[in-house]
């Protein structure tokens, strides 16, 4: 089953809670990507609440006081709505296509004569093989128990071979996934079996009779696999179980190709994997939920083939399942090929006299197999080629270890005489299809150029200049490196920000660490005591920095004693994350020794969070002692409030608190005063009745460029 998914992690969700953005400029350049941390129920929970956040549709808060103004941002407002249902839109240009190719295949049509109208469809996001697989899923899912219902997950035995799963807290994670039901989310999150499970767990996975091998369509991921079932965990703990104990387990139940394929993937060992394939019903049948994005795979043969596991293709052959086989289209040796190992070292590590990658290729070509490909001289080297119709490329010489590079050269070869044949367009159903998604994607393009400018019209009405402008201006000042920051924040303090965090960015070098996981399972498990002594002598790179601050925030205040004692300590990435703890948490890091005058990797500081947070935060900073620098480089507290101002049509509730804090005021909080001044006079005048200093000198302009908070 095709899911888009981006992984997201506990940290993520935090940066991208408290990172305030430009929100709809094109040409991102700084979009968020994360690894997931394996983390518990609880903090799974927070991930998916934090991110719904991040998904919602944009609301029309304003009042402004020209009709052009209001009629550009509901025209703004209903294009973004577009953009967050986009893959709706890309759904209804490949429906017919879809529906037209599901209808040949049900018909008896091959592969070989539904490939042969490709050359008509033009590529939108999916490939024409894409499709042709999907419309192979949709026949095959009739098959099995599907759902999106996380409530189910109430339902099923032995959850407690997850990690941080239990009756406890899995109420509280089905809580949280239930308003994601049914929706095009576009997220994951990445949970991990336990670090030690019982046997008895195991036993209670084969307790859940009518839903084993009912499959979750849902956020979570685990393994190799993007759906969750009692079947499918049983497959991944089932080897903690010796082979007597499992033998008479896997007994009890019959298995899907599904199952195997994640097995499969996961490389379960042949003494494990032959019992279960003995007891999988339907063998040559489609695995859909295994399928990748750049690797389809007809049967368990297919996926056997490219997991190097000869005992599998001979079971497999036993019962009449045999990998492809289509000339012009893709072999199982083009699929043993384009999974080799892209690293030459790799090779050097295994045993050159027997291992899996050097016999399956053997295997493959003992049974007749050849693959696509092509030999060529080279600088009076002859070099073979290999290159699957659609599919990536390699060669025998980019392998240096002798014994593969024969291989591979010995191996029998297709040339593109046998490419599938292109027909032209007729009045076929297929192609009458691909002429209905070429005029949809037309009209989408028409729209998308509509909304750019509807776009370009609003930032001119509101006299704001787009991000592509802030790059070029950036760019043009760093190439006079002395006193870039200075510069930019003359402009206006927004670029400053903009560098520095294309500076982090494109400097990412993390410093050397433990490469295991050790770290993460400490935060996870709230092992604060060993992260201590880990802290203390292993410098942490940026990622585990901003892990360990997001659990010494929000999980487990003992994990500050960690932060203290850090060896070469770095920034985290983003300060804004305090600004949705409560005053009282603030507090408590205070008294347990947390430095309130630091600053994050792209110039925040804490009275920005505390404006952010509310008066009272702010008035803890102030009773603290903790100075509010007025002559910083980039945006600074007033800078934010009064974007939010802006944003939100009303003056924020911890402008007067601050404003107080300030001897004088500077020419971008000028700006921007004059900004609510022109688009509401109300608020200005409201503004200005709390301070009179803040009223802007005649002719001073508008800010040009602004920062959005998610």
């Amino acid at each position: 089953m095709k899911r888009k998914l981006l992984v997201i992690s506990c940290v993520a969700i935090s940066i991208l809670g408290g990172y305030y953005v430009y929100s709809n400029d094109k040409n991102e350049k700084n979009q968020l990507k994360g690894v997931t941390h394996n983390s518990n129920s609880s903090t799974i929970s927070n991930q998916i609440t934090a991110q719904q956040q991040t998904i919602k549709s944009p609301a029309i808060n304003k009042n402004f006081q020209k009709t052009r103004l209001q009629q550009l941002t509901f025209a703004h407002a209903q294009c973004q709505q577009r953009s967050y249902d986009f893959n709706e839109y890309v759904d209804e240009v490949h429906i017919g296509v879809n529906a037209a190719l599901e209808k040949e295949l049900k018909q008896g049509k091959t592969d070989r004569e539904l490939l042969a109208y490709e050359a008509q469809y033009q590529t939108f996001y999916d490939s024409y093989q894409d499709l042709l697989i999907e419309a192979k899923i949709n026949i095959e899912k009739h098959k099995y128990s599907i759902t999106q219902s996380v409530s189910i997950l109430n339902e099923w035995s032995g959850m407690s071979v997850i990690e941080g799963f239990s009756a406890d807290t899995l109420n509280e994670l089905v809580s949280a996934l239930q308003p994601l039901e049914n929706e095009n989310h576009g997220f994951g999150v990445n949970i991990s079996l336990a670090q030690d499970i019982n046997k008895e767990d195991i036993y209670a996975l084969l307790d859940n009779n009518d839903n084993f091998s009912t499959y979750l369509e849902s956020p979570l991921a685990i393994g190799s696999s993007l759906i969750l079932s009692p079947s499918i965990l049983f497959i991944l703990s089932a080897e903690n179980l010796n082979i007597e104990e499992y033998e008479q387990a896997v007994a009890l139940r019959t298995f899907t190709v599904n199952d195997v394929a994640i097995a499969l993937n996961n490389n379960m060992e042949t003494e494990y994997l032959i019992p279960l394939l003995k007891q999988t019903k339907s063998l040559g049948d489609m695995p859909i939920l295994a399928q990748e994005r750049f690797k389809r795979y007809n049967n368990l043969a297919d996926i056997a083939a490219a997991n190097f596991n000869v005992d599998a293709l001979e079971f497999l052959n036993k019962y009449g399942v045999n990998p492809i086989n289509e000339p012009g289209i893709l072999t199982a040796m083009d699929i043993a090929i384009l999974n080799l190992p892209r690293n030459d070292a790799e090779y050097n590590k295994l045993n050159p006299d027997t291992n899996k990658i050097l016999d399956t290729p053997s295997y493959l070509k003992a049974e007749g197999y050849k693959a696509h490909g092509k030999i060529e001289q080279l600088n009076n080297l002859t070099v073979t080629y290999f290159k699957a119709p659609k599919n990536a490329r390699t060669n025998s010489h980019s392998i240096s270890n002798p014994k593969f590079k024969s291989l591979l050269k010995s191996i029998p070869l297709m040339d593109n005489s046998f490419n599938v044949k292109q027909r032209k367009a007729d009045d076929s159903v297929i192609s009458l299809a691909i002429t209905d998604s070429k005029n949809k994607q037309i009209a989408l393009k028409r729209k998308s150029e509509q909304c750019a400018s509807v776009k370009q019209q609003l930032l001119a009405e509101q006299s704001f200049e787009g991000r592509d402008k802030a790059y070029d201006i950036i760019d043009e000042i760093k190439q006079n490196p002395i006193d870039v920051k200075q510069r930019l924040h003359q402009i206006d303090p927004v670029l400053v920000g903009l560098w520095q965090e294309l500076e982090f960015s494109y400097n990412r070098a993390p410093l050397e660490s433990d490469p295991s996981d050790k770290f993460d399972r400490l935060l996870a498990e709230g092992n604060a005591a060993q992260a201590v002594e880990y802290c203390a002598q292993i410098p942490l790179t940026q990622t585990q920095t901003d892990a360990l601050f997001h659990y010494m925030l929000h999980s487990n205040i003992e994990f500050l004693s960690a932060w203290s004692v850090r060896v070469s300590p770095q920034m985290p990435s983003n300060l804004l994350s305090l600004k949705g703890l409560p005053v009282d948490k603030w507090q408590d890091l205070l008294h347990q020794g947390f430095d309130f005058s630091i600053i994050d990797l792209v110039g925040n500081d804490t009275y920005i969070a505390a404006a952010l947070n509310s008066p009272q935060a702010i008035q803890f900073l102030v009773e603290n002692n903790f100075k509010l620098d007025t002559d910083k480089y980039g945006l600074d507290a007033l800078d934010t409030l009064l974007e939010l101002s802006y944003e939100n049509g009303q003056l924020h509730e911890s402008l007067p608190k601050l404003i107080s804090l300030y001897p004088k005021f500077r020419s971008s909080h000028y700006a921007r005063v004059t900004r609510i001044k022109k688009f509401y006079p109300e608020e200005y005048q409201h503004l200005i009745s709390i301070n009179k200093a803040l009223t802007p000198m005649a002719g001073t302009e508008l800010n040009k460029f602004r920062r959005r908070y998610f």
